[in-house]
Formats: C-alpha cells, sequence, structure tokens
C-alpha cells in the first residue's frame, strides 16, 4: 500500500487515524517468511500490533493487560516500515524475542482415525488336569478368559468374563462377568469417557477401587504425539546459525541445529541427575561451552500441563467372585494433578461417600536440581471420626550414590475409599485386613560398585499396622561378565522382627539371540533351600516361530521338573506344560488367540493388542508386514488378522511381492490405515492366486506375427 494508497484510505474514511497494514517481518536481518497485521498512522510511526500477532512473529509482548501493543514501548526494539517492499524491518535484543523451541524427544505424529464398525473376541481356553499317584485317576479343569467389545465411530462397548469348572466329570460350567462398560475417546483432547466399570485413579495414598458408574478421565496415551512428563531443558542464544550438541557423562545425548537468536531445547532424554555440558559451535567459528546441573524426576508433569479423573457410582463389591454385585451408597471421587513450573506440580484428590469425605493435597518440586522433594497431607471424615495422612519423600544423587526415602504416618482412624467400601462388604470383623499402615518408612540406596555400572542395592522397609509390624533389610548386588552377554546377581534379606534370612545366587548366560541359560541357589524365609536350573528360547513374533524352557529344581524334600512349549501360528499361541513332583503330575494346554469381524469380513489370528486390521490378499500362505515387519501369514483363502497396530497413528500393511507364487497377481502392495484405540480396518489387496493369460499369434506357417499386424 503506497502513501497515496495511505491517504486514499483516510480520506475516505474522514478521519487521520490508525490504518491496518499486512507486512512482510524481518527481525534483525533474517527474513521469517511471516506476513503480520500492524497499525501505524500515516507517516507509518507509532506502529501497533495485536499481542497474539507479535507472538506468532517471535516478539514477547510486554507485561500488561491491553489487547495492543505500541512497538516503540517494548524496550530496546527498533523498526523500520519499507513502503516501496510492504515490509517492517524489525531491530531487536534477545531478550525481547521468543525462544525458538526445539523438542529433543520422538512423538510419533497424531493423525485422525479412520471411521470404521465391527466386533473383535480375544480368548484365553485353557484345560488343566492334575494326577497324583499314577495315571488312572486326576483332577481335571477348564477355564476360558473372554474380552469381547464391538466398536463404532460412536465409540466401543465392550466386556469381558470367565468360564470355568471341572473337565471331564460333567460338572457344571460357570460364567462370571467381569467388566463391562461403553467407553468413548476423544484423542484430541486426549479424554476419556466411560460409563459402565471402572477403576479409580489419584495420588498413591488414595488406594484405588473398582467402581459401576461414569468416569471423566484425561489418558495421555490415545496421543503419542505428547510428552507429558518434564524432561531437562535449557534455553540460551546464538549469535550466529549454530550447532547445538548435549552432553552428559561425555555422552552426546542430543544435537540439532539453531538460527541466531534465543532458542529453548527440551525434552532431552536424560534419568535421574549429574551435569550437563551444551555446547555451541557458530558458523562464525566461536565455540561457547556452559555446564548446568540437573534432576530428572518423573514425578512431574511438564509445565502447563494437567491430568484429572471425575467419576460418579457405586463400589464394585467382590469382583472376581460376583457378576454384578455394587454398593448402595453413592461414591464421588476427583483427582487433579498440575505442572506448574518446570520444577513443581501440584496434585490434589478428593472422594466422598455418605459417611466418609476425604480430601487432600500434594506437591513434588526439584529444588535447585539438587533432587526431588515430594510431600502431601490429607484428611479424612468416617462417621464421626477425624483421621489424618502424611507423606514425605525425597530422591537425590551424592557422588553417584543414588539415594531414595519415603516415610508416611497415618492415625488410626483416617480412612479412605478402599477401607470403607471394604467394610461394607466384608463387615467390621475384617477391618484389620484393610487398614493404612499406621506408619511406614522406605529408605533405598544404589551405590557404585566398579565398572561397568555395577551397582550395589541396599534397602530398608519398616511398616507398622494395629495388629502387626514389619522390619527388613536386603542388600543386592548384580553384574555382567563376558562382553555384557551373561550376569550374575546376589540378593539377601534379613526380617528384624522374626529373625528369618533369606539369601539368593543366580547365574544367567546368554545363548544365541532369543536363548539363555539361567542357575540359582535360594533359601526362603522358613529355612527351605532350592536349587534351580533351566534353559529358555523365548517365542519369536513371527508366524512359525517357538519357543520351549526346561527347568528342573532340587528342594529340600523333592526335585521338580518342569517343560513347556509355546507356538505361534497364524490362528493364536498353542502352549503346553508338563510338571512333575514327587508323586504329583500336571498337565496344561493353552490357546490365545482372538476372532474379528470388520468390513464385513471375519477373520481368526493372534490376540488384538491396540488396534487391528482384517487383510483380504487374495493369496494364501503368504507373509503380511507391519511397518515392515512379518506379523502375520494369510490362510489357504488368502485372509489375515493382523494385530499390533498403534492406534491414531498411521500404520503401513504391505506385502513383499518376492513372497507371491509366479501367478499370483495384486492390485496394491502396501496401505495405510489410522485405527481408533480397540478398532479395526479391512484392507483389500485386490489379489488372485491365478496369473493373466498368455495368447500367442502366429500365422500359417507357425511362425510370430511381427508387432503391429491387424488380426480380423
Amino acid at each position: 500500500m503506497s502513501t497515496a494508497d495511505l491517504t486514499a484510505t483516510a480520506e475516505v474514511a474522514g478521519f487521520d487515524d490508525a490504518v491496518p497494514l499486512f507486512l512482510a517481518v524481518t527481525i534483525n536481518g533474517e527474513e521469517t517468511g511471516l506476513i503480520a497485521e500492524f497499525s501505524a498512522d500515516m507517516d507509518g510511526n507509532n506502529m501497533t500490533a495485536t499481542r497474539k500477532e507479535l507472538g506468532e512473529i517471535g516478539i514477547k509482548p510486554p507485561a500488561g493487560i491491553g489487547k495492543t501493543v505500541a512497538l516503540d514501548d517494548i524496550a530496546g526494539l527498533s523498526y523500520r516500515y519499507d513502503i516501496a517492499e510492504q515490509a517492517l524491518l524489525i531491530e531487536a535484543p534477545h531478550a525481547v524475542l521468543l525462544p525458538d523451541v526445539i523438542s529433543a524427544g520422538y512423538a510419533p505424529a497424531f493423525e485422525p482415525a479412520d471411521d470404521a464398525y465391527g466386533a473383535a473376541l480375544n480368548y484365553s481356553i485353557v484345560a488343566e488336569q492334575t494326577y497324583t499317584g499314577g495315571f488312572s485317576d486326576g483332577i481335571g479343569a477348564f477355564s476360558a478368559s473372554l474380552n469381547g467389545w464391538a466398536f463404532a465411530p460412536m465409540g466401543r462397548f465392550g466386556s469381558t468374563g470367565l468360564i470355568n469348572g471341572p473337565l471331564a466329570t460333567g460338572g457344571p460350567m460357570k460364567a462370571l462377568r467381569l467388566d463391562t462398560a461403553f467407553i468413548k475417546d476423544y484423542p484430541d483432547k486426549a479424554l476419556t469417557l466411560t460409563i459402565g466399570d471402572f477403576a479409580t485413579s489419584g495420588p498413591t495414598w488414595m488406594r484405588p477401587i473398582r467402581m459401576g458408574g461414569v468416569e471423566l478421565r484425561r489418558n495421555f496415551d490415545l496421543r503419542s504425539d505428547l510428552i507429558t512428563d518434564q524432561r531437562f531443558s535449557y534455553q540460551g542464544a546464538a549469535a550466529v546459525p549454530s550447532s547445538v550438541d548435549v552432553f552428559i557423562e561425555n555422552n552426546r545425548v542430543f544435537s540439532t541445529q539453531v538460527d541466531s537468536g534465543p532458542f529453548r531445547l527440551e525434552d532431552v532424554p536424560v534419568q535421574g541427575g549429574g551435569d550437563a555440558e551444551i555446547i555451541v559451535n557458530g558458523t562464525d567459528g566461536r565455540v561457547t561451552r556452559r555446564t548446568v546441573s540437573f534432576f530428572s524426576s518423573s514425578r512431574l508433569l511438564k509445565k502447563g500441563m494437567a491430568d484429572y479423573s471425575i467419576g460418579v457410582g457405586f463400589a464394585r463389591e467382590g469382583f472376581g467372585l460376583e457378576s454384578s454385585d455394587y454398593g448402595k451408597e453413592e461414591i464421588v471421587t476427583a483427582s487433579l494433578r498440575y505442572g506448574v513450573t518446570e520444577k513443581l506440580t501440584l496434585n490434589a484428590q478428593y472422594a466422598s461417600m455418605p459417611d466418609l469425605h476425604v480430601a487432600g493435597v500434594g506437591f513434588s518440586a526439584v529444588p535447585f536440581a539438587l533432587g526431588e522433594l515430594h510431600a502431601s497431607v490429607a484428611a479424612s471424615q468416617y462417621q464421626d471420626s477425624l483421621g489424618y495422612f502424611a507423606e514425605i519423600g525425597a530422591s537425590t544423587r551424592i557422588g553417584g550414590v543414588e539415594i531414595n526415602a519415603t516415610s508416611t504416618r497415618t492415625t488410626k482412624s483416617f480412612a479412605d475409599l478402599a477401607y470403607v467400601s471394604g467394610i461394607n462388604y466384608l463387615g467390621n470383623a475384617n477391618g484389620s485386613l484393610l487398614e493404612v499402615p499406621l506408619a511406614q518408612d522406605v529408605v533405598s540406596l544404589s551405590v557404585p560398585a566398579g565398572r561397568d555400572n555395577r551397582r550395589l542395592g541396599l534397602a530398608y522397609v519398616r511398616a507398622e499396622r494395629p495388629t502387626s509390624r514389619d522390619s527388613l533389610a536386603s542388600v543386592s548386588y548384580g553384574t555382567t561378565i563376558g562382553k555384557r552377554r551373561n550376569a550374575i546377581s546376589v540378593n539377601g534379606a534379613y526380617n528384624f522382627e522374626t529373625g528369618d534370612t533369606r539369601i539368593s545366587f543366580g547365574l544367567s548366560i546368554k545363548l544365541g539371540k532369543r536363548a539363555h541359560a539361567r542357575s540359582s541357589y535360594y533359601t526362603d524365609m522358613r529355612g527351605e533351600n532350592t536349587a534351580d536350573v533351566s534353559y529358555t528360547k523365548s517365542m519369536g513374533e513371527e508366524i512359525g516361530d517357538t519357543g520351549y524352557r526346561v527347568q528342573m529344581a532340587q528342594r529340600d524334600d523333592s526335585t521338580p521338573i518342569r517343560l513347556k512349549g509355546d507356538l505361534r501360528s497364524r490362528y493364536g499361541v498353542l502352549s503346553g506344560e508338563v510338571q512333575q513332583d514327587a508323586d504329583n503330575t500336571y498337565l496344561r494346554a493353552q490357546i490365545d488367540g482372538a476372532a474379528a469381524f470388520t468390513g464385513g469380513k471375519f477373520a481368526l489370528g493372534n490376540q488384538v493388542r491396540d488396534s487391528f486390521a482384517v487383510v483380504d490378499l487374495g493369496v494364501g500362505n503368504v507373509p503380511v508386514y507391519l511397518d515392515n515387519r512379518p506379523v502375520a501369514k494369510t490362510n489357504a483363502k488368502g485372509r489375515v488378522l493382523v494385530n499390533g497396530l498403534n492406534s491414531y497413528r498411521r500404520n503401513r500393511v504391505s506385502v513383499d511381492v518376492n513372497d507371491l507364487p509366479a501367478d499370483a497377481t495384486l492390485g496394491v502392495t502396501a496401505v495405510e490405515l489410522v485405527p481408533s484405540r480397540g478398532a479395526g480396518q479391512h484392507v483389500d489387496f485386490g489379489g488372485a492366486d491365478t496369473g493373466g493369460v498368455l495368447v500367442l499369434l502366429q500365422d500359417a506357417q507357425g511362425r510370430p506375427l511381427p508387432p503391429g499386424t491387424i488380426v480380423r
């Protein structure tokens, strides 16, 4: 917009006031590639912009409540309005520039899920037989663990349960329902709504219970792109474009490139405490180094992030024993965690039922990068009794020694949901089984013991209840030998109340990619000695992979032997086990699998984890790949159930044309799917195991016709 244009605009408007300008922005000689909206008077002076607009171009607005900020009011900032280029040239010190934020954490991109309809069932079927003194007579049992659900874009409805009974004796089978719920995920907000059975959540001092009702909670598992824990961060500035390296104990843990100006590194993946060296290497040849102390704690929530839950319903009673027993008293529960700063996270909890009200608050902090400190206090009113709870704990690292300590104190009258709901179901006579410890102290140390990260562990645990007291000390040491392929461990424990001692020794030798041998010797608290030796080959993830375990033990009064084998088939995992101990023989057979239906197609396969796909390849006995890993193999009809897809992430399901028979054809060789949690999608590769028709054209003398010949 030229000066003449500005004048014309002002004359039409009928006043000489500020006019809007849309200008390309250059900061400290660097073009931002952004166009921002400003306002200025007729000669281009008195430039203003909204706080939001300034933030988007990287300028830190000064403190204040006004929506609009005058650029002349920003300390140290100067600007020039280039009318010809319709650009604003800004010169600003680093103090008024927003830092370029760079995350060092890997977080897969979040993808909105594709709509899908269907159902799935995971099952584990077990048959057991125990013989005593021979194989003529035995006791058998059958059980099935079932987890089934139906899904649609609106959510999913599912239930889990058990079926069990005697085997081959004609006795009745019993069915037991465990959980039933309708679940609706809101991945964009990282929220999950549950209507039905759920388990409460909250801080460690509030023991969870199972309820039937309604719950709304934060569910960060829905968002693979979010890093929720507060990790090491560093803020600095570069005079020129530079490379930035982060070293911890002489190991480079992160490296990146930054432009000139302030920058901020976030989510650097480190654990525990120590010193980090930040090296900034500029394109002008200058190198700056800075050492920063840090302490990382999993208790801290990332700054500005909130984790919460709200639930209303009734306590689930007799879970695992009864199918539909619920308490008669309504329960309300709520919890909240909030990352106030990078070094402080607050939490709060509230729960109530007609005879109980309990509330508590707490914090976790990392003061001066010296260690992590956390504390909580809570109060309860149960019937007419007031009770109190307090907890304090700390973690730190001093000269390579890691120290963790936690101490809790509780008055005898303190009650929580687990205690009151348990009393309502079991009665007051069983109250001692549900009480919170009056005092509990836990101290542990991890001490460097030689090279190769060998460490000595020491721990002490003391717990006091109205009817019992425990005091236990333990020591452990482990090290690797033989190029870290093998390991030795020694453990010991002593109970100060009973005088019992337990000692164990272990040796593990790696024998190949998935095989290892182990040997151990230990004494339990009763003074009984056991020597154990085993050889194990773990089962792989590909169809046809096998695994097995051979184990023999020597006890004071017996020599038990155990044999176990596993096979991963296209229809599930088959397991068989035999145990022999004195006159007793135990036999067990198990199959873990799944049945799934989506897109009008049905398939059997291995158990569904997260999400799945039903793949129609049209060609039998061909491997199917998930993100370039072989995970399944088509059946004779060319169909297969592929499990293990990651919800709300892009998954690549493909086949390798080199695995196909010579006469097979495919419409496509790969597809990308984005399923929702627990959902599945149907994929048709448009394949067939019969090739096309080959036609040979010849003349009357049997010679091939030349290309381009017209045939009538």
